[in-house]
């Protein structure tokens, strides 16, 4: 038997096309693939094609930010507004409180809190003068300054040590002298601020809401000198008067601008001034005459107003335009005081002491009420456009056209009212400060 060989034919087999799966069972074992070639690779790129952009159009390229880094750049951002806000408020701040933010908010902080309620006892000796403030008050009498808030908490007290005190007050500082002598003291709510030790009699002073103090005294070779100092207590400026008496002085708001009213006797009459001055020069920016009159207060009105306090009636002036607006009456100027945004004045006829007339103005000058009162009016207050007015047989309060709301009846030997609401009036005597309520008028 022939012996055969076998031969081994070896056959190509050509691979299967195997579809593409997104993913294979975990119990089948994948085969190696076969990296592609060079021809396949070019058709794959051929297929994916880039969109085709219009002319002249281009898309910018950005950065993508990661998360954590896009968060960063959000906290700092809302960092940056959150500093932005509290400047621009420390800025209002500053504007509207000149005196400095810190001094601001403890002079607020003071003024907060309830007292033991009224019928507070002063031992001052005789009452002077009140000054209201929005939400409190000064008591100035012969021996004391004291201030309380409106709750009638006592907030300040001290004796003051002059002999005929005087009282001016600022935003946060108020000041007390005496004419003819030579110191004057300034205070806050803390104490003691500064006391300046002069070397002549002082003829006048006032503050500004900024703290910058004006102190005219007598002075050697000149008739009388103004001193400026700022809320820092330099000296910033001084003014000479050759033959003219200074009788009032005031600054404005930021305490940039100085008023001088004065007086001279010129062929047998009198002869009043008022200067406006700035720092940088001692010629005055304008003057204002009046002839056959004494200016016997000079205050700052808010702004660019002043206003000038005459025997029979009181003159607005806008410094900057020249422009006034006066009021003559011819009664006798008993009562002029600045409360709030308006200025009050009360002249009572001269031949019949029980006939009042009662004026509202505001800051610049406009007259806004004007009504008679039968009867003595010895003091006037204001709140919430309701005049109250303390008369010879109590405390009235009236609106602004003068029509009767209430009454309180009070103790005689009040001084000085301060209203507290539409409800209540605060009466204080040389010994007593007292709360009073109105009574309920029934609706005619």
């Amino acid at each position: 038997m022939a012996d055969y060989k076998k031969k081994q034919i070896k056959h190509k087999v050509k691979p299967k096309s195997v579809k593409k799966t997104h993913s294979a069972p975990q119990d089948i074992k994948m085969g190696r693939a076969k990296p592609a070639t060079k021809k396949q690779t070019k058709k794959a790129t051929q297929k994916v094609q880039k969109p085709k952009r219009p002319v002249g159009f281009s898309i910018p390229e950005f950065n993508i930010i990661k998360g954590k880094k896009l968060e960063k750049i959000k906290k700092n951002a809302f960092s940056v507004i959150v500093i932005i806000v509290l400047l621009c408020i420390y800025l209002i701040v500053c504007t509207l409180h000149p005196v400095g933010l810190v001094e601001y908010l403890t002079h607020c902080y003071a003024r907060i809190g309830s007292g033991r309620g009224y019928e507070i006892s002063i031992t001052g000796g005789e009452t002077l003068n009140t000054v209201q403030k929005s939400n409190y008050y000064y008591v100035l009498s012969e021996n004391n300054l004291e201030a309380y808030n409106n709750g009638g908490r006592n907030i300040f007290s001290v004796q003051h040590g002059f002999s005929r005190p005087v009282l001016k007050t600022g935003d946060t500082r108020f000041l007390v002298y005496s004419q003819g002598e030579k110191v004057l003291k300034v205070h806050t709510f803390n104490g003691l601020r500064h006391t300046y030790n002069l070397d002549n009699s002082i003829l006048t002073a006032n503050i500004s809401k900024s703290g910058a103090i004006a102190i005219a005294t007598k002075t050697e070779g000149y008739e009388s000198k103004v001193t400026v100092y700022n809320k820092n207590d330099k000296k910033l400026y001084e003014w000479f008067s050759t033959d003219e008496t200074v009788t009032s002085v005031c600054l404005n708001d930021s305490g940039k601008r100085l008023a001088v009213a004065t007086v001279k006797v010129s062929g047998g009459a009198f002869v009043s001034k008022i200067y406006i001055l700035k720092f940088n020069s001692a010629n005055p920016v304008k003057t204002f005459e009046f002839n056959g009159e004494i200016i016997y207060n000079l205050n700052n009105s808010g702004g660019n107003n002043i206003y000038a306090v005459f025997e029979k009636r009181i003159e607005f002036i806008n410094v900057l335009s020249g422009k006034k607006k006066e009021n003559s009456s011819d009664y006798s100027l008993n009562i002029a005081k600045r409360i709030g945004n308006h200025v009050i004045t009360v002249n009572t006829l001269d031949a019949n002491k029980s006939e009042s007339n009662i004026f509202v103005y505001t800051l610049g000058g406009s007259l806004v009420a004007n009504f008679e009162v039968n009867g003595t009016i010895s003091d006037v207050s204001m709140k919430n456009r309701r005049l109250h007015l303390l008369t010879d047989s109590g405390v009235v309060i009236t609106d602004m056209s003068g029509k009767l709301l209430s009454k309180a009846q009070c103790s005689f030997d009040v001084k000085n009212i301060i209203a507290l609401s539409d409800k209540s009036v605060v009466g204080i005597s040389n010994n007593l400060i007292d709360k009073y309520l109105y009574e309920q008028m029934e609706e005619k």
